[in-house]
């Protein structure tokens, strides 16, 4: 299982690179899409489950967070490891820590 790690603790963001769409906050996970379970620590990527990105907690009355499809692929990642290039079965997004 091929995983990068934006490392934890820290504040994340995830974006679509075809327009933007995504969200921000505290937490950037992997989730088993079979199980639902969290694979890892926080600030993983990891192909074949689903990445969730944004707050545990409420702050509106909408969407609290951004989830993709599985991870088909990690494209790349830069030198401080802040920032992945992954892509899904249907998008390319980018993930960034800081």
């Amino acid at each position: 299982m091929e995983k990068v790690s934006l490392g934890k603790e820290r504040r994340y963001s995830l974006s679509r690179t075809r327009d933007g769409a995504g969200d921000s906050g505290m937490m950037l996970r992997s989730l088993d899409p079979k199980t639902g379970n969290q694979a890892g620590e926080f600030g993983d990527i990891v192909v074949g489950h689903v990445i969730q990105c944004g707050t545990q907690f409420a702050r509106t009355f909408g969407s609290d967070w951004w989830m993709t499809t599985p991870v088909t692929e990690i494209i790349s990642v830069n030198e401080d490891k802040t920032e992945v290039v992954f892509k899904t079965g249907n998008s390319e997004y980018k993930a960034r820590s800081f």
